[in-house]
């Protein structure tokens, strides 16, 4: 009877321990999932800081250079070029996602996108871009409209904001509808980044309303999603109007921002980017900045793409693997979580 009687004692006490732990569980310590996210995030930066040398990343998306491309940089031995450009760009999206100690593991390329910036910006403000339907035979060889305005969105910058708007047309375009003709969802994309880069900045908030110019990209977004485009181009334009709409300074109604997420939820459930981390991520990074309710929906998204990764701490996608590339986005995407 002893015997029996103190089992149960010993099972009673567990069981209160056990309950008292988890009652005085603080609501700022990690849950489990947030440890992994924490975990997959630390492997991720190291992959980064080994697969970096000044001005280029050991990628072959990122090493890839357009016929004819030409970008000036005033610093010794530097050789820029878009790709390079699009990974400082990942790189400034991330930082701004990273607590400092997290930041330190990456400062190196942090220091060296910031030092490039700071070489680009003062002679990009007067560039020229060449690619619009204002464009002339004068704006040849200059800068690539998406990438202008990417720059200039990350670094609030008003003035390039204003160069921007004058290559605006007075149909509401920045492109022509034929600019990409096989990548047609860029031309929804790459104006998106405009838009984002006349909201942040609000210039010139006087002389110009933006906002029919976002009503137009809503209705040509419905139009893109309804059409025969693939999954991954219906992605793209869903991805950056997200972004484009969760924007401080747009005026846009919820139910807007609903449909669309509702239409990112549709096409993640065709299976159609179940082995794409890229893809993956920009789901996670949208419907999280848009604050897409329920969150465990983007949980389960987030644990699909921590078991991604590999064992050297990078994302790899299709045959050329883009470690680098993949990388950053499913790093942005998960430190969005945080």
């Amino acid at each position: 009877m002893i015997t029996k009687y103190l089992i149960t004692l010993i099972v009673i006490l567990g069981l209160i321990v056990g309950l008292a732990y988890l009652v005085d569980q603080s609501p700022d310590e990690p849950n489990i999932q947030s440890r992994s996210i924490d975990q997959s995030i630390d492997q991720g930066l190291a992959f980064l800081a080994q697969a970096h040398t000044p001005y280029h990343y050991a990628d072959a998306y990122l090493e890839y250079v357009y016929p004819g491309e030409q970008l000036e940089c005033g610093l010794p031995e530097c050789n820029i070029t878009y790709r390079v450009l699009d990974a400082y760009f990942a790189l400034t999206m991330l930082k701004e996602q990273l607590n400092f100690p997290d930041q330190e593991v990456i400062r190196e390329q942090i220091l060296e996108s910031e030092v490039v910036y700071d070489d680009l910006v003062p002679r990009w403000q007067e560039a020229r871009i060449y690619n619009t339907i204002k464009s002339t035979e004068e704006d040849r060889g200059g800068i690539a409209l998406d990438t202008y305005c990417i720059l200039g969105y990350l670094l609030e910058d008003k003035t390039m904001a204003q160069r921007a708007l004058s290559y605006l047309d007075t149909s509401g375009e920045w492109l022509a509808e034929d600019a990409y003709p096989v990548d047609t969802w860029r031309n929804i994309a790459d104006e998106t980044w405009c838009l984002r880069l006349l909201a942040v900045t609000q210039e010139p908030h006087d002389s110009f309303d933006w906002q029919p110019n976002i009503n137009t990209k809503i209705e040509q977004t419905r139009e893109f999603i309804s059409s025969d485009e693939s999954a991954n181009s219906k992605l793209g334009v869903l991805y950056h109007m997200l972004m484009l709409l969760s924007e401080p300074n747009v005026q846009v109604s919820q139910a807007i921002i609903k449909e669309f997420q509702k239409e990112v939820y549709t096409l993640e459930q065709t299976g159609a980017f179940d082995n794409d981390p890229v893809a993956l991520a920009n789901i996670i990074e949208s419907l999280a900045i848009s604050n897409y309710d329920p969150e465990v929906y983007i949980e389960k998204l987030s644990d699909r793409l921590i078991a991604m990764q590999n064992t050297d701490g990078s994302w790899t996608v299709g045959q050329q693997n883009y470690p680098v590339f993949s990388s950053f986005r499913a790093l942005i995407a998960l430190a969005t979580l945080r």
